[in-house]
């Protein structure tokens, strides 16, 4: 019995199993992917691009304003 299903007591059937195991397999997946060194200079990365595009929109100024003309 999973733990879930025995916190809120809910007899697993063939269901809910299958969808249980699915989501630890992602969740297992989705947590190599991120200890991976790949993917962590591909987050830096991103990371770096967002400063800098706040930066540049920082340092223009306001471009557009509701009856500015």
């Amino acid at each position: 019995m999973n733990k879930f299903t025995g916190l809120v007591s809910i007899p697993a059937g063939k269901f809910t199993s299958r969808v249980l195991l699915a989501r630890d397999r992602k969740q297992l997946q989705k947590s190599d992917l991120q200890g991976s060194r790949k993917q962590k200079k591909r987050c830096q990365s991103e990371q770096l691009r967002r400063t800098r595009k706040g930066a540049l929109r920082e340092a223009e100024g306001v471009t557009y304003e509701a009856d500015a003309f």
